[in-house]
């Protein structure tokens, strides 16, 4: 019974891994399609940083 909850859960959380790493990947595509320059590795860690902190309510 456990192994059962387990699969279904594994299975559950890899569908929306899934889903999340394709909506993600077509948003790149649609900004590379209309031009937008893609941002810089310092640009994306300062946005990274900004979000997980508002995910965590740290100010």
């Amino acid at each position: 019974m456990g192994y059962l909850i387990l699969g279904i859960s594994t299975t559950i959380c890899a569908l929306g891994w899934l889903i999340c790493k394709v909506g993600t990947m077509a948003l790149v595509k649609y900004l590379m399609d209309k031009g937008y320059k893609l941002p810089s590795d310092e640009e994306l860690k300062s946005c990274t940083l900004y979000v997980w902190k508002k995910m965590l309510h740290i100010r």
